[in-house]
């Protein structure tokens, strides 16, 4: 695997849909590069995060909070069929 190369503001800018543009400075002052290459400057490196330890591991193919809600209704509903079938 590679790691992602974060685009420069220019690129971003280019990219960003006109809803996008107006969403990110719908709070914020200045213009869309200033509030980008802000937003980009604070940009904390993974090594820090992850410090010197090998066994931490990020990976995106076993994703678990973004699917809290859907896990949990799901797991409800199995719960629910059981029961109704279980009558």
């Amino acid at each position: 695997m590679q790691p992602l190369v974060a685009p420069s503001v220019e690129e971003m800018t280019s990219r960003l849909p006109e809803k996008a543009r107006k969403d990110l400075l719908e709070w914020e002052t200045g213009d869309l590069k200033t509030v980008l290459r802000q937003m980009l400057s604070q940009e904390v490196p993974l090594a820090q995060i992850l410090g010197d330890h090998p066994d931490r591991i990020i990976t995106d193919d076993r994703p678990y909070n973004e699917y809290y809600l859907l896990r949990r209704s799901w797991l409800r509903a199995q719960r629910t069929y059981r029961a109704l079938r279980g009558l």
